[in-house]
């Protein structure tokens, strides 16, 4: 993870699909990745990377107009 990232919650976390962007990371004295996410409904927060996932590029295409 690195700031800048757009991010989703994974599956089976109970805030799952929720979606945010990286501010940025650290790491804590357990080796355990932490990223401060600014999240949709407006807040922001620390939350583990291995609850992430990065929302790739084909993810964030839209249909073709008609």
């Amino acid at each position: 993870m690195k700031a800048g990232m757009l991010v989703k919650v994974k599956p089976r976390h109970p805030s799952a699909g929720n979606l945010g962007l990286v501010l940025e990371c650290q790491m804590n004295q357990n080796d355990t990745s932490f990223a401060k996410v600014y999240w949709a409904d407006g807040s922001t927060y620390w939350i583990a990377t291995e609850v992430l996932e990065e929302i790739a590029k084909s993810d964030k295409k839209c249909p073709p107009n008609t």
